[in-house]
């Protein structure tokens, strides 16, 4: 993941970043160059020999082949190999409604914010993933004690129907868990109910995931160490080892399978 502070020019209404404006486009181009010297490293990330990008909400760019095309061209200049760009964009899951292809919802999301109405970014994109375990935690779509109490369920429904879509359409399905989110102490990010931190949900959550993988057989943890926002797994006093206990355990069966 690159992170960066940037200056774009968003669009009212919906935030949106237009990748045709050369100043947005230039800005993602330099934080991009601004990596390069990281991904020489041999330890950077890599999937199929290729360095990884993950590019955080993704959905927000518009306009995006030529950025993009840029940036394949300039990193595989300098390190001989096309980046593997992996794309948060995948819908989270919702309170009420279903966002999954086949249903009204799924496909205004595919047609409107996961193709940006076929701006040509799509086919530059390695890997489709989402955010936070698919936590839908803000807003009216934000997921209720409800929801949360069958979690699992609906985290299978979910990361099925996106897993078979993806695989369709040759990019590589990436899910992602998380132990659960909580950002309610801070009123100005708008979230009603808590997503409680739960191994059991977590441990669920990582069987479905490895059923559902994609071709570069990635799972995303998130997160490893964001304490603020109660999505951490490494150990801290309020939960011991207890997540990578369950981590442990995950991988151990994985070994004897």
């Amino acid at each position: 993941m690159i992170g960066a502070q940037v200056d774009m020019h968003f669009t009212k209404g919906y935030p949106s970043v237009d990748l045709s404006d050369p100043w947005n486009k230039n800005v993602l181009l330099e934080v991009v160059r601004m990596a390069i010297p990281l991904m020489k490293h041999p330890n950077y990330y890599r999937i199929n020999g290729k360095p990884a990008i993950f590019i955080w909400n993704e959905a927000i760019f518009y306009n995006r082949a030529e950025a993009y095309r840029e940036i394949k061209e300039m990193v595989k200049r300098d390190l001989g190999v096309e980046p593997y760009i992996i794309a948060d964009v995948l819908p989270r899951i919702m309170a009420d409604r279903k966002v999954i292809p086949g249903t009204p919802e799924g496909e205004w999301y595919i047609r409107n914010l996961l193709l940006r109405k076929n701006d040509g970014g799509d086919k530059f994109i390695d890997a489709y993933t989402s955010w936070i375990g698919f936590y839908s935690v803000q807003g009216e779509t934000a997921l209720t004690p409800r929801e949360i109490e069958m979690y699992s369920k609906l985290y299978r429904e979910h990361v099925e129907a996106w897993s078979s879509y993806t695989n369709g359409r040759n990019k590589c399905f990436i899910p992602t868990v998380s132990p659960g989110f909580d950002r309610t102490f801070d009123k100005s990010f708008n979230q009603q109910f808590p997503i409680p931190r739960d191994p059991k949900r977590f441990a669920e959550m990582l069987k479905i995931a490895l059923d559902s993988l994609g071709n570069c057989k990635e799972i995303r943890i998130d997160t490893w160490n964001d304490f603020y926002e109660g999505t951490f797994i490494e150990p801290s006093v309020s939960d011991g080892f207890t997540y990578l206990e369950v981590l442990e355990e995950f991988i151990k069966e994985l070994k004897e399978n």
